[in-house]
């Protein structure tokens, strides 16, 4: 069973619509492509099957446990939601202990840096570093062809840089080293997660084989689904304008940060969805567009949403970065 249509299955369980949408997220964060796309272990046959098999068995038990473990946590920072959805993983996995989590390696008063997991694989055999990101990039052509945070100050080839040749490479110095046989655990394997979606300038076409341009290349995304739009306020609702014969049967929600996981099988009640014109008066309230240059404020996510006949319920079918004016020039 793939993830898709794992994450489907979910809407048939007997859960409120917010519990659904946490066991949706939960699976998504820690089954969807890897970027690095490095090692078999983390494979869908190997690591999510097992996850999926106590995910069906018994929701409850999962959800209480996913309830206990991000309530424990930043829930504002999206960063430690994901780091915590993968702690609960490897709780519930029956091939892996955890030993430890978020690390501090501290020697002689002096902080040298920190492990996201030290887990123990029960059928290699061994200890294991594994270090996880969640990851959100815009391809910007200006000043220079790169992927970029909505923010604009993350770029995707420095946050590789220092997570392959870094953070993966702590147990490999002596000091650290030395200091983790003390607590009796000798890393044999290190390993890097990064999971997110990318979005392209509206125009783009959805199926672009990142492959041919090594500068957009990132392992796992040739799937469309994980490929998305962005555009400035002013472009996306010119193209709605240019598109209003389609435009007209779609709904649309503003999606928390907190939401940014939700898979794209995700569904919403009928009445959680409004029109564009809504969807603008909410973002106003907030203050999160400026009147008077008809512009957001900061990068915001947006999902649009189709009915799904004989369903009382709306299905995603396509979500957008609004970004500002001068993206990604914010400074």
């Amino acid at each position: 069973m793939t993830l898709d249509v794992f994450v489907s299955d979910i809407e048939a369980f007997d859960l409120s619509r917010a519990n659904k949408a946490l066991l949706q997220k939960f699976i998504w964060a820690i089954g969807s492509p890897d970027w690095l796309n490095n090692d078999i272990l983390f494979s869908e046959q190997n690591w999510l099957t097992p996850i999926k098999k106590q995910v069906k068995q018994s929701p409850q038990k999962v959800l209480e446990l996913l309830k206990e473990t991000i309530n424990s946590s930043n829930r504002y920072r999206l960063g430690e939601q994901f780091e915590h959805y993968w702690k609960v993983a490897f709780l519930l996995h029956p091939h892996f202990d955890l030993i430890e989590f978020n690390l501090q390696v501290i020697i002689n008063q002096k902080t040298i840096g920190e492990f996201d997991f030290i887990v123990f694989d029960k059928v290699r055999n061994k200890f294991i570093h594994v270090e996880v990101a969640l990851k959100f990039y815009l391809w910007a052509t200006s000043p220079m062809n790169q992927w970029i945070g909505p923010n604009a100050n993350d770029r995707w080839h420095l946050k590789q840089h220092k997570l392959l040749n870094h953070q993966l490479k702590l147990s490999k110095q002596q000091e650290v080293a030395l200091w983790l046989e003390s607590k009796s655990l000798v890393i044999e394997q290190s390993v890097g997660l990064v999971k997110g979606r990318v979005f392209v300038p509206n125009g783009s076409a959805l199926s672009l084989d990142f492959s041919n341009d090594v500068s957009m290349n990132i392992d796992g995304l040739n799937q469309s689904n994980q490929v998305h739009f962005y555009f400035t306020l002013k472009d996306f609702l010119a193209h709605l304008e240019k598109n209003q014969n389609e435009s007209g049967f779609i709904k649309w929600q503003w999606l928390d940060k907190s939401d940014w996981c939700l898979p794209n099988e995700y569904r919403i009640e009928l009445d959680t969805a409004m029109s564009i014109e809504c969807l603008l008066k909410l973002l106003q309230s907030k203050g999160l567009i400026s009147d008077c240059t008809l512009s957001v404020k900061k990068s915001l996510m947006i999902a649009s949403y189709t009915s799904i006949k004989h369903h009382e319920t709306l299905s995603c079918n396509q979500r957008y970065f609004i970004v500002p004016e001068f993206w990604p020039h914010l400074h």
